[in-house]
């Protein structure tokens, strides 16, 4: 799923992209068909009409209820992000690297790759100041790029000892947490990359999503269909 403002993306097995009023808790008349089964959606979560959909081997984009453009890639795309401005769509790939593309508002222009993860990119997110891109891995190892100078920025986010499968950034880009299926959430610090604050064993039978309530709660849920949120004492 993705947010922007009041309405809510969903895609699933049936190759639908579908959308949600929050407000009225019902969906509305949009659907998109695919022609493939999708692998992740994104959009910009201040309320813009662009959502960008990955399938195996595409990257399509659905604007007002239209698919307006698809991007056929020569890799298995994994996970998808938007940068919160939109100037930067990042796909993730199986074959371990990140793709950086620019939306000109009618077509994605390749603007380069980062290639310091070693498994296939399971979970990206880019810090709401736009400066750092994390990316999570099948292996459990979490990457985190300057998107500009398109260069690692660290490489210690260490804990985890599966796949990754969501990440969330605190609302000033100081702190990140991640869920995977080893059931942990973890707490990263940029500034501290080598401190860390875990919650383990915080959802039985795997994480599937983790989220900020609040400056200092994150919020995770996952295989057993609950949501548990934690209260975060930052390291001073």
């Amino acid at each position: 799923m993705a947010v922007s403002s009041q309405k809510i993306y969903s895609v699933g097995f049936d190759d639908t992209v579908r959308e949600i009023d929050a407000d009225k808790r019902d969906f509305t008349p949009l659907a998109v068909s695919l022609t493939s089964q999708p692998r992740g959606i994104a959009t910009v979560a201040s309320g813009s009409n662009t959502v960008y959909i990955i399938s195996e081997n595409a990257v399509h984009v659905v604007q007002d209820g239209q698919q307006v453009f698809t991007l056929p890639v020569n890799y298995k795309a994994a996970s998808i992000a938007v940068a919160t401005d939109g100037s930067t769509v990042a796909v993730g790939s199986d074959d371990t690297k990140v793709y950086l593309y620019e939306w000109d508002g009618q077509g994605l222009r390749d603007v380069g790759k980062l290639e310091s993860n070693r498994a296939g990119v399971s979970a990206l997110s880019f810090s709401p100041d736009g400066v750092a891109l994390a990316a999570g891995d099948s292996a459990g190892k979490i990457v985190v790029y300057d998107v500009k100078e398109r260069k690692m920025l660290t490489s210690r986010w260490v804990g985890h000892s599966g796949r990754i499968t969501s990440l969330a950034w605190t609302n000033d880009s100081k702190h990140c947490a991640s869920g995977s299926v080893d059931t942990h959430v973890y707490v990263w610090s940029l500034v501290k990359p080598l401190r860390n604050i875990p919650i383990r064993n915080a959802v039985p039978g795997g994480v599937s999503v983790v989220t900020w309530l609040s400056a200092t709660t994150v919020a995770g849920a996952g295989a057993d269909g609950c949501v548990r949120s934690w209260d975060i004492q930052f390291h001073a």
